[in-house]
């Protein structure tokens, strides 16, 4: 979660006027400040491509983009977006919801308007700038530092981002014989893969490559950086507020999607057969529990949820234990899948996709969650809706 004060987030809890701005930029110089908005929403989703994305409604029509050096056409321009409160004393506070290009504008003219619709907006964070960057032929970048390559990668195309890798992951060196053809953000993704991180453009328009977000049965309570709580007597004993943030919460059961094993793949040399390494759910307690690791090779041994395996291929490992590494890190996408929730709170614009937020029910039942996708309200609408997933086991006995 971004950095805010407490102030800010007891506001959320409670009637605020809130603040929306979107400042236009072309080429790093700011062309127009304060372009008035009046509806839209930004969508943040770890699973995605594009992490940010969304729409703007601009509240007059004369900013539809007429010509090609209309500040709106989309033609390199970005908007970057922020969110804010205004408190009664007169200041204010905000956050920064994202850097985005814009990417197309529409107006719908109905019949007897002689000067147009509102112009809508819909634009993507920085990395779809990178994706159809496309490589124009295939290109072997053996021997690159795999850090120094993302920072290339990205910077070719986007010289004025900065590039953020958390300092606990492990550099390595790109393999010989390695070829990257098409998508250069396929290429980011995967030097990210390599280095058991997840890479997406933060709020600050700056590329940021950390560890994949996880949530296990050891994860403390104090992890949780937000509570999204219900208000009932019986939630307010179990330590929600009384002004609670929760309006609804739908809670799923399912199998689709859900994956107890990985196998990742690594670049073969000669006729050898390529690296391999497995990961599984060896939890006995999981309701996907796959089995001891030896049933690995022997799926129909494993318990009565059976064997869903996802393969993984990357051609930067080159050892089964890079392999090895890289599974249990794609499994961390998996693990709790089989029960997800979607809600509808108050919004907290401030949150990030992976982050660990905790949620109190109206029977005061507690889980922890791993924040997945959700959706920042930009217009009249006060509806924050998400999707999460959480690992606790709701079997006889106790988790």
């Amino acid at each position: 979660m971004q950095p805010v004060s407490s102030r800010f987030l007891t506001a959320l809890r409670g009637p605020y006027v809130r603040i929306v701005t979107a400042d236009l930029y072309y080429s790093q110089a700011l062309v127009l400040s304060g372009l008035p908005i009046v509806d839209g929403s930004i969508t943040v989703d770890r699973t995605s491509k594009t992490r940010r994305s969304g729409t703007v409604t601009i509240g007059d029509p004369k900013f539809f983009p007429t010509f090609a050096n209309s500040p709106l056409a989309p033609y390199g321009a970005e908007l970057n977006i922020k969110w804010g409160i205004a408190y009664p004393d007169g200041t204010t506070e905000s956050v920064s919801l994202g850097w985005f290009r814009i990417e197309d504008v529409d107006q719908e003219t109905a019949p007897g308007q002689s000067n147009g619709g509102l112009p809508i907006v819909q634009f993507f964070d920085r990395s779809q700038a990178v994706d159809v960057a496309s490589f124009l032929d295939p290109i072997d970048r053996g021997g690159w530092a795999v850090k120094s390559l993302i920072t290339n990668l990205i910077q070719n195309v986007v010289p004025y981002a900065g590039v953020s890798i958390s300092s606990g992951l492990a550099d390595g060196t790109v393999p010989g014989g390695v070829t990257f053809d098409g998508s250069r953000w396929d290429a980011v993704t995967a030097c990210a893969g390599y280095l058991l991180a997840d890479a997406y453009f933060d709020v600050s328009g700056n590329l940021a490559v950390v560890p994949v977000p996880s949530l296990s049965q050891s994860t403390p309570a104090s992890a949780a950086v937000w509570t999204m709580d219900a208000s009932t007597p019986a939630a307010i004993a179990a330590g929600a507020s009384p002004t609670g943030v929760l309006v609804s919460a739908k809670r799923t059961v399912s199998r689709a999607g859900v994956y107890n094993a990985v196998s990742a793949y690594g670049a073969t040399t000669g006729s050898a057969a390529p690296p391999t390494g497995y990961a599984a759910d060896t939890d006995p307690r999981s309701p996907t529990y796959f089995g001891p690791s030896p049933n690995y090779g022997n799926p129909s041994t494993s318990s009565a949820f059976g064997a869903q395996l996802y393969r993984y291929q990357n051609n930067l490992l080159t050892t089964s234990a890079q392999c090895q590494a890289a599974a249990q890190t794609q499994l961390q996408n998996f693990l709790g899948l089989a029960r997800s929730l979607s809600f509808t709170v108050c919004p907290n614009p401030a949150l990030e996709a992976g982050d660990i937020i905790k949620v109190i029910y109206p029977d005061g039942r507690t889980e922890l969650h791993l924040l997945d996708s959700f959706t920042i309200p930009l217009g009249p609408s006060a509806q924050f809706s998400g999707s999460t997933r959480t690992l606790t086991y709701q079997l006889s006995g106790g988790t």
